[in-house]
């Protein structure tokens, strides 16, 4: 199985069931939509880095890449 699509959209599951060559449920869909949703109210995805493997891998370990200014006092 080859991941195809917007790296930033992806769930962990699709991530785990690449690497495994499983198949996913359509479960993973309310992840993007989560994604596109974060990204209408926040103007930004969650998960976002210049590299490729380093948004999977950020995805991966749900660390969230804020960049909203709540977030920029911490």
């Amino acid at each position: 199985m080859r991941s195809v699509g917007t790296p930033q959209y992806i769930a962990p599951e699709v991530l785990s069931a690449i690497q495994k060559d499983e198949p996913y449920t359509f479960a993973c869909d309310w992840w993007s939509f989560g994604i596109v949703i974060y990204e209408l109210v926040l103007a930004f995805t969650p998960f976002d880095h210049s590299s490729v493997l380093q948004t999977h891998a950020m995805i991966r370990e749900h660390a969230v890449s804020c960049r909203c200014r709540s977030c920029a006092a911490f």
